[in-house]
């Protein structure tokens, strides 16, 4: 994992659709357009579990908030 601090968010009763469709984009994102976060990377998605890797330049505080239309967790790593 790039960086100096990783930050791993994990969520339960993450699950596909019935038919077994759910997320299917990458599962490592290099940002282009952040100095502060510098790798994502997905550590699990499997039986109602999905977890992430934050690669994070140093240490940053952070904030974790689910918010509805369109449903989302939300992490926002602070700047400063």
């Amino acid at each position: 994992m790039a960086g100096d601090a990783t930050l791993v968010v994990s969520a339960g009763a993450w699950m596909p659709n019935p038919d077994g469709d759910g997320y299917d984009g990458p599962r490592q994102i290099q940002p282009l357009n952040v100095e502060t976060i510098l790798e994502l990377e997905q550590l699990e998605n499997f039986e109602g579990m999905t977890a992430w890797a934050i690669g994070l330049d140093r240490e940053r505080p952070f904030t974790v908030q689910w918010l509805e239309n369109p449903a989302r967790l939300v992490v926002d790593v602070a700047l400063n």
